[in-house]
Formats: structure tokens, C-alpha cells, sequence
């Protein structure tokens, strides 16, 4: 992880609710696909398989997650965990 993707970023940036405690990473976050694989569990702490989109790891103890199309008529909607 460079040093300099995360400096200054607010944590709003990153985390879905920070205020709330809620610090999954958002579809925006720059954490994502940051994270290394060196020494790294392979789920994160909702169990969720790291990597698993791209095969890059995000940075932090939670994986960004996409979740299912809501409206199969529409893939446009999408649920996200």
C-alpha cells in the first residue's frame, strides 16, 4: 500500500457510516484494491473472501462486497452489503 493513496482522506471517504461505526468500505473508497496479500487472512470480518472481484485485496479488516441485482429486468440496481 503507498502511503501517500490514503494520506489525508477523510474518513467519511472511506466508510459507508463512520459516524455510526458502520466502516465497510464504500463503491468509491480509494482503500479499495490496495490492500496486500502478504500475511493477510483470506476472508475478512464478515467472512466475506478477499479478492474474490478482481483478485486484488482492499485495504482494512472489510472487503468492498457487491451484492445482487435487485431488478433482474434492470442490472442497473444493485444491492450492496
Amino acid at each position: 500500500l503507498e502511503a501517500d493513496v490514503l494520506a489525508g482522506v477523510e474518513p467519511v471517504a472511506l466508510f459507508k457510516d463512520y459516524a455510526a461505526g458502520n466502516l465497510q468500505l464504500r463503491s468509491d473508497a480509494p482503500a479499495r484494491d490496495y490492500g496486500v496479500r502478504d500475511n493477510a487472512p483470506d476472508d475478512d470480518r464478515l467472512r466475506n473472501l478477499r479478492g474474490v472481484d478482481n483478485g486484488l485485496y482492499d485495504a482494512g479488516a472489510h472487503e468492498y462486497v457487491e451484492i445482487a441485482p435487485v431488478n433482474a429486468a434492470d442490472p442497473a440496481w444493485t444491492l450492496y452489503q
